[in-house]
């Protein structure tokens, strides 16, 4: 029977595994980091893709009754849906503003946005941000909504 060293034994040291276990570490705080950004990235595209859909839907509704159809943008209570239903809330870290021609931009309030059912449309643009990105939300005639990216100054 041979004697064997602890020198000649297979496997890992303590000091071996506490590297490992490091450098894991490391690295999925590294990625919970770049995940948290495009996490509210994706929330700021999906409330308005939402939104346009809310628009659309109201057109839509507008021109098949033959009567005007509103979707509101509720900026006190931070929600938004087709008029007379209720409401949808925005996504929390996303503030949202609205910009009328005459009025200018407004952070509080009830507004609507009117679609008529021969195509006319009252109502202002919904700017949706987070504090990386911007997308505005403007009433479209052709089709009745349209989600652009808006460019933040450094």
């Amino acid at each position: 029977m041979r004697n064997r060293g602890m020198a000649n034994e297979a496997g890992f040291t303590l000091l071996e595994l506490i590297v490992v276990l490091l450098l894991i570490s490391l690295i999925a705080g590294f990625s919970v980091v770049l995940f948290t950004g495009t996490l509210s990235s994706g929330k700021l595209d999906a409330a308005a893709r939402s939104l346009v859909a809310a628009m659309k839907h109201a057109r839509g509704q507008s021109a098949m009754s033959g009567e005007p159809r509103a979707v509101f943008i509720d900026l006190d209570a931070g929600s938004y849906g087709i008029e007379g239903t209720d409401g949808r809330p925005f996504p929390r870290g996303i503030t949202v503003s609205f910009a009328e021609p005459l009025a200018g931009a407004q952070t509080s309030g009830k507004h609507l946005i009117t679609f008529d059912p021969v195509g006319g449309i009252q109502g202002g643009t919904v700017l949706l941000a987070t504090p990386k990105r911007s997308v505005a939300v403007r009433p479209d005639p052709i089709v009745a909504a349209v989600a652009e990216r808006v460019e933040k100054a450094p």
